[in-house]
């Protein structure tokens, strides 16, 4: 059975990650080319929180933004502390 780290955002969203998306080198890559190509966020999103989730964030941040656009801004905080939610959580 997968091993699966949960957590919730500042803002309140409810997330899962497999652990084994942590430890993803296609992520690594995605994240080191994001540097330079910041288009690739979504990618990244995706790639860590996989499709269905990277959906719920976009919604989430629509609904506390009250818009009908996914703000870069927030978005990239709540990946951020996405982030690093797991590695703490992993660490432990």
């Amino acid at each position: 059975m997968d091993e699966i780290i949960k957590g919730t955002t500042s803002t309140g969203f409810e997330f899962e990650v497999l652990k084994e998306n942590c430890d993803s080198m296609e992520l690594m890559d995605a994240l080191a080319e994001l540097e330079e190509n910041e288009f690739k966020a979504g990618y990244v999103a995706k790639l860590f929180l996989g499709e269905e989730q990277k959906k719920k964030l976009y919604d989430h941040i629509r609904k506390i933004n009250n818009s009908t656009r996914v703000s870069i801004v927030t978005f990239t905080k709540e990946l951020i502390e996405i982030f690093n939610s797991c590695k703490t959580l992993k660490n432990s």
